[in-house]
């Protein structure tokens, strides 16, 4: 097997030999934008690039290209992200795709790396930041049609696009230069804060610590910068925490002061509660025809993926008392933490304890025998009742489809349960009426429609555009408890970085409810004819709500503004992991408020005054 020295020295080899093919400069004023991080808009963001920005443009001549996996001859991914401030970083592979226009002089050329919001927001703000490496395979390697090409509507021809035979080696060479902007669907500050406590020591009490930083049985060989991997229950695949710092502190590893940043909020995406119906005397039990479990309250759920019970009689009585399969995501991972500080690890109403749940309860990596069933690394745990088994999936993709050949995830465990961002490519694997996935609401209130029905999980047959303002409509009006900002975060404002990010973001706003509607718009500002506005008078306000910011432990106060506010909510800073709802009608001041653990008593509310 290649050692992990070996990967980053091929990887380096390979991006200055293929960024020798053009001038430095040619290939810096070519890209407009190359993004890092969570998968959730990989589509939408690339949708807009092609159809709205490269081929709406008179005299465009564009193409796209995607590729994932790995190169079968070197070993190496694809494409990957490469922190190079220390030697022992391990490289971030991902799904990329990229557009560009070839008649523009110089090219013109957008692209986009998967890997998750955590990693994404480390890279961007590593100083120096990270780089874009590509195997020299793309220069051959059929591209892989990531985003269905019925979505690539070409402006230009009036057809949509399939993808390129493969990636040229100029795009190739131009493209292998540092980040532009991070993908996120957490705050910079929040993706610090989770950082830190991945690596901090154990701390069995309250969980503030997970203990990935520091030498133990199961954790050899590290440094207090870069953590033990964090193993998958389902394939080989692993997510190692590493160390960064944000706008104004300096970086841990080479202490040069990471400059300012601003985000730009794309839009807002619910969480969903998800579960395998394949079994009827499980999970899929029916009366009348109905599914019986269609709701699960935030304080069961917390009592489920912290390992408390693990029987399907307590998400629903009238359920058989079958195991359950309880499938939790990486703690890096801003969906597993919005899931965390949203549901798990909340104030309980109505002393407002500080919060001792967690999905990461009982992992301990000083215990247990590595890797194996009873390993706590990639959580294969028992419940503490109910005979049912705590699981873990890197990624989306594993939790719903697990290792991709039949093994693990929601596809494919009978009783299982699970969540994640909603997408129709996210959730394709187990949706529509045949499909083994269905969703439950959260607290009675559903994530996707305005009432719940079956719980069938929608499928899109792109196009499958909605009228303006009434997609998601209980995150429009506040009332669902699990959702987050998508959002990119770039140089400051007045930048050429911000204003490509910036003209992405618009793009991929005014387009979305007329392509694949998988959020709803922060701000909609396009005219009649775009999804923002139908001309029967139906406008989309976009969101309407924001979450209440906290000050972080630990965490350095930082300047990251939010740059295309709505009007009244005032700038953005500190984290918003856990935050309550608030309308942005309402005065902005109103901070420092947080979701309960109680749906007895509300979504927020206010803890007792300190004595």
């Amino acid at each position: 097997m290649t050692s992990m020295k070996q990967v980053l020295a091929l990887a380096a080899l390979l991006a200055v030999s293929m960024a020798a093919s053009v001038p430095a400069a040619n290939a810096q004023s070519a890209v407009k934008f190359l993004g890092v991080g969570a998968a959730d808009l990989f589509n939408t963001v690339g949708v807009a690039a092609f159809t709205e920005l490269c081929s709406a443009r008179p005299g465009s001549d564009c193409r796209h290209y995607s590729v994932t996996g790995k190169n079968p001859g070197s070993g190496i991914s694809y494409a990957q992200m490469l922190d190079g401030r220390n030697n022992s970083i391990p490289p971030e592979g991902g799904n990329l795709w990229v557009v560009w226009d070839n008649n523009t002089t110089p090219i013109s050329i957008w692209a986009y790396l998967s890997t998750d919001s955590v990693s994404g927001v480390r890279g961007f703000s590593a100083v120096p930041r990270s780089s874009l490496v590509l195997d020299s395979g793309v220069q051959t390697h059929a591209g892989d049609n990531l985003i269905a090409p019925s979505l690539l509507f070409n402006k230009q021809t009036n057809l949509t696009q399939a993808d390129e035979s493969s990636l040229p080696a100029n795009i190739a060479a131009a493209l292998q230069i540092t980040f532009t902007a991070a993908v996120t669907d957490v705050r910079p500050e929040d993706a610090k804060f989770v950082t830190n406590r991945i690596l901090a020591a154990y701390n069995a009490k309250n969980l503030n610590g997970l203990g990935y930083g520091v030498v133990s049985a199961n954790c050899p060989a590290l440094s207090t910068l870069i953590g033990c991997p964090i193993l998958s229950s389902f394939t080989s695949n692993r997510a190692t925490p590493v160390q960064f710092s944000l706008p104004g502190a300096k970086d841990p590893f080479t202490n040069l002061k990471v400059p300012k940043a601003d985000t730009i909020i794309i839009g807002a995406v619910p969480v969903l509660l998800l579960y395998n119906s394949s079994n009827p005397n499980g999970l899929g039990a029916t009366a009348n025809g109905v599914p019986i479990l269609q709701d699960i309250s935030s304080v069961t759920a917390a009592q489920v993926w912290n390992g408390k019970q693990g029987g399907a009689s307590f998400l629903n009585s009238g359920l058989n008392n079958v195991p359950l399969s309880i499938i939790s995501r990486e703690p890096l991972s801003a969906t597993g933490e919005v899931f965390e500080y949203s549901i798990v690890r909340t104030l309980i109403a109505p002393l407002y304890k500080a919060p001792k749940n967690s999905q990461e309860t009982g992992i301990n990596l000083a215990v247990g025998t590595c890797p194996g069933i009873t390993c706590p690394n990639p959580l294969s745990l028992a419940t503490v009742n109910g005979s049912g088994q705590r699981l873990r999936g890197i990624g989306t993709g594993e939790v719903v489809k697990g290792n991709g050949s039949g093994v693990g995830g929601l596809l494919n465990l009978a009783d299982s349960v699970g969540y994640s961002v909603f997408s129709y490519a996210n959730i394709k694997a187990i949706a529509g009426a045949s499909g083994k996935g269905r969703y439950t609401t959260l607290d009675g209130v559903d994530p996707i429609q305005p009432a719940y029905t079956n719980g069938v999980l929608p499928t899109c047959t792109a196009p499958c555009p909605v009228t303006p303002g009434t997609s998601f409509p209980h995150i429009r009006d506040g009332s669902y408890r699990a959702w987050t900002f998508m959002r990119f975060v770039t140089d400051p404002k007045g930048s050429i970085n911000y204003q490509n990010a910036s003209d992405l973001v618009v793009a991929a706003q005014n387009a979305v409810n007329s392509t694949v509607p998988d959020y709803v718009p922060y701000v909609c500002t396009g005219g009649v004819g775009t999804g923002c506005n139908d001309g029967n008078g139906n406008i989309d306000s976009g969101v309407r709500y924001y979450h209440s910011h906290f000050k972080l432990a630990g965490v350095t106060k930082a300047n990251i503004p939010i740059s295309n506010g709505n009007p009244g909510q005032g700038a953005e800073y500190g984290g918003d992991l856990g935050g309550c709802p608030f309308s942005i009608a309402t005065d902005p001041s109103e901070t420092e408020l947080h979701l309960n653990g109680s749906a007895a008593h509300g979504p927020c509310a206010l803890p007792p005054p300190a004595k």
